[in-house]
Formats: C-alpha cells, sequence, structure tokens
C-alpha cells in the first residue's frame, strides 16, 4: 500500500492539467453528502484522500485530517501544502495535546452560507433542538471556524450545531445529539 503523502501526490503531480481536480467552488450539501460526510466522524478514521476530494468537490465544508500522531507521521506537511496549492484548497494545521498535529482543509473565501440554506437551518435549529443560530455565523468565513472545529473548542451553545454544519453531517443527527441526555 502505498503511503498517503504519495497518494495525495498522485491526485496532481505528473498529471496532464485536464486531468487534475481542481476545487469546484462551494455547492449545497445534499443529504447523500450529509451521509457521506458523517463517516469521517473522527480524524483518524477515513481516508485522507476521500477527504481531500470530497472538499474539493464542493460537498463538504471542511475536513480534518490526523497529520502526526505522536511520532507517527500520517501525512507528510510537504504533501498536504503541495496537494492543496495544486488542487485550489487551503489548510490550517494545529497541534494539540499528546503530540498530535491535525489540519483542516477547505475551500478559500468559503461560508457556510454557500452550503446551506441559512433561513431553512436556522429554524430548524430553533424548532428542533431550540437552539438560536446567529446568522452571521453563516456569512463568516469558515476557515474562522478552523481552530474550533479541530479542537472542539466552540462556544457551548452553538458547539455541535455548528461541528456539524462545517464537517457537513446531517442535521437531524447533530439535532439528535443536542437534545440527548447529558
Amino acid at each position: 500500500m502505498k503511503r498517503t503523502s504519495t497518494r495525495l501526490r498522485a491526485l496532481w503531480k505528473d498529471l496532464p492539467d485536464d486531468l487534475v481536480m481542481r476545487a469546484k467552488g462551494p455547492r449545497r450539501v445534499t443529504d447523500a453528502d450529509a451521509e457521506a460526510n458523517y463517516a469521517f466522524r473522527a480524524t483518524d478514521r477515513g481516508d485522507p484522500i476521500d477527504i481531500v476530494q470530497r472538499v474539493c468537490g464542493g460537498g463538504k465544508p471542511m475536513g480534518t485530517l490526523l497529520l502526526r500522531a505522536g511520532r507517527e507521521i500520517r501525512v507528510a506537511q510537504s504533501a498536504l501544502n503541495e496537494t492543496c496549492r495544486a488542487l485550489g484548497l487551503q489548510h490550517e494545521d494545529f497541534f494539540q495535546t499528546g503530540g498530535r498535529r491535525e489540519a483542516a482543509i477547505f475551500l478559500p473565501d468559503a461560508t457556510l452560507g454557500q452550503y446551506y440554506d441559512q433561513a431553512a437551518v436556522i429554524a430548524r435549529y430553533r424548532e428542533e433542538a431550540g437552539v438560536v443560530l446567529d446568522p452571521a455565523l453563516f456569512a463568516t468565513p469558515i476557515h474562522r471556524f478552523a481552530r474550533g472545529v479541530v479542537s472542539g473548542e466552540l462556544p457551548e451553545a452553538v458547539k455541535y450545531p455548528l461541528l456539524g454544519l462545517c464537517l457537513g453531517y446531517p442535521i437531524a443527527d447533530t439535532i439528535a445529539l443536542v437534545k440527548a441526555p447529558p
């Protein structure tokens, strides 16, 4: 099996320009997208290549990749840098406890409002979970949420809805998590 870094580079290196997958821009997250995105519920699960392709295709607002766990390098920093540049993606990297280093990848200048119907999502969270989402969340560049998504440190009142929206998870599943007893 090829190393993840080699497989990332294979998405663009030595390919004719017309065969390189390029970031398509944000699009509305469909139910099928949300179900596929839900398969990536933990940063060390799932294939990083699949995550990069889903973000690049516009159906996953943000993806997280485990770059390093302790001394084990899962994805080389240079491979991530080169791949994001070649495909038109951006990333931010963060050090976590225990020697973990994780990256959030996303489309440049994308906002949650490009992935979701703002009014419908706000109404659904208010009606079904009693959560009030500020419309400003949908106009904020998604990269501003990267640190919070990777670390899980988001305002408690909107933590799970914002995580679910940024990662493109099914809204019904996130609402069920919000409504679950502590």
